[in-house]
């Protein structure tokens, strides 16, 4: 995650990949279809709680900026449970 780490000889040899993070609605987009879907699954709770409209949206806008989704996912698990 940081190319400072890598040794120049081995960086010379490497193609580094640059990818942005998810964007906001992204993250949403991702915790609402994938995410909750899945922690569903795994904790065997299908209409059993319910998440209000924004609550995503509200993780989201109220955590730091994370390139990936485990913060999100984490966030998830403590409401849900």
């Amino acid at each position: 995650n940081n190319l400072a780490d890598i040794s120049p000889p081995l960086l010379d040899r490497l193609q580094p990949l640059m990818l942005p993070a998810y964007s906001r609605p992204e993250h949403i987009l991702i915790g609402t279809t994938h995410l909750l879907p899945r922690l569903r699954r795994r904790l065997r709770i299908a209409n059993e709680v319910r998440l209000g409209s924004g609550v995503i949206a509200a993780l989201v806008d109220g955590s730091a900026a994370s390139p990936g989704m485990r913060q999100l996912q984490t966030q998830l698990e403590t409401v849900v449970t």
